[in-house]
């Protein structure tokens, strides 16, 4: 992706966060992971961004003013005094919404940000920072290849997804951002899942049915997760989602990778 896609797309995420979206992450679908934990950071832990979107989910909620705190009035005080928040108490949610997300000129908020964030980095597509725990599950090389340039582009991708979540996880507090990327991620893993088993069951339906048995036991633990991440708090959110990454490792490792290079010894072997 060239900077200028990229400059795009974190315009488009930034109106998004501050509009009350919970997931952001899919707007940087096909960028360098590194760049794509330091955007997250920069909009998930901005003050101005964070208290626009927690104003508009309350507007879009409780279809009113109240609740709103002395953060989210700092907020909107540059653009709107007390006569304009008096005159627009009587709209609808939508309206008073719309009229703080266009007054807010979330475009120079975005610019701003973003030039404050990376200060040229994009030009050499490289950022590099150390987080904590976990390090993101890295899996290229001869070791993880099945010798299926078909099979090894899907686990390629996948994993380089994985990558961006671990980085966004030990970098972002926000318990909400880190629920909404977790389920871009739950999708793709179910997404990833239903690949690699249509390619097995062209080549050897028996061992797409193995395939099959371990990827219930997978989404399995997907669930649990799923289930108890909104409601955890950070230290333990951040701790399951770690857990779950390392047993898809582990199934990678032990079932994916042996089970598609036997799909491919038994091709080879059948073409000779």
């Amino acid at each position: 992706m060239d900077a200028g896609r990229f400059t795009k797309c974190f315009v488009q995420a930034v109106a998004a966060r501050a509009a009350g979206m919970a997931n952001v992450f899919c707007f940087f679908d096909g960028v360098h992971q590194d760049l794509v934990a330091k955007a997250m950071i920069a909009i998930y832990t901005d003050n101005f961004i964070t208290a626009i979107s927690n104003l508009s989910l309350k507007l879009t909620i409780l279809q009113n003013f109240s609740c709103i705190t002395a953060e989210e009035m700092v907020a909107i005080s540059d653009f709107f005094n007390e006569e304009d928040l008096n005159s627009m108490r009587d709209d609808n949610s939508i309206a008073i919404m719309d009229a703080i997300l266009n007054a807010a000129n979330l475009e120079n908020v975005a610019m701003e940000l973003y030039t404050k964030t990376f200060q040229g980095d994009i030009d050499i597509n490289m950022w590099r920072q150390s987080v904590s725990g976990r390090e993101a599950p890295v899996h290229y090389g001869s070791e993880w290849k099945t010798n299926d340039p078909t099979i090894d582009g899907e686990h390629d991708n996948f994993y380089e997804l994985l990558a961006r979540f671990t980085a966004a996880v030990n970098t972002i507090s926000d318990t909400t951002a880190i629920s909404g990327i977790f389920d871009c991620i739950k999708a793709q893993i179910f997404e990833h899942a239903r690949t690699e088993e249509d390619f097995a069951r062209q080549a050897d339906p028996e061992i797409a049915g193995i395939l099959h048995e371990a990827h219930l036991e997978l989404f399995a633990a997907v669930a649990e997760v799923s289930g108890a991440i909104k409601y955890a708090p950070t230290t333990k959110m951040v701790e399951m989602i770690n857990a779950l990454e390392a047993t898809i490792e582990k199934h990678e490792n032990e079932i994916d990778i042996p089970l598609f290079r036997l799909i491919v010894k038994k091709r080879d072997e059948l073409s000779l």
